[in-house]
């Protein structure tokens, strides 16, 4: 619940979650649904779609995903955080990437 946060969220995340919110309502609109037409479609009340097309930080991610998923939008989603396009991720491993390659050794179960 947003009334249980202990920090304020910074600026740029409020920001990104209206603007999150005012996409989904564009899509919506674009699809020439109602709000209560899918807030019906994703199992929630006409109060909590409109407050995540506003960006409220406290709307369950389970609704977030499901009206993606209703709107035909999760897989750009799903491939926007997938690993492969991790590029900070790619690096680091490619920064403790080992030196140089090692025998593996034989586990000898017998001399256990």
């Amino acid at each position: 619940m947003a009334a249980d946060r202990k920090l304020p969220l910074p600026t740029s995340i409020a920001r990104a979650l209206v603007e999150i919110g005012q996409g989904l309502r564009t899509a919506r609109l674009r699809r020439k649904q109602t709000a209560g037409d899918l807030a019906d479609r994703i199992g929630v009340s006409t109060p909590t779609l409109l407050k995540l097309e506003r960006g409220d930080p406290g709307v369950a991610l389970g609704t977030f995903v499901t009206a993606l998923w209703v709107l035909n939008l999760l897989q750009p989603v799903q491939e926007a955080v997938s690993p492969e396009r991790d590029r900070i991720a790619g690096a680091l491993e490619a920064l403790h990437a080992p030196k140089r390659a090692r025998r593996r050794r034989d586990h000898d179960l017998d001399h256990l």
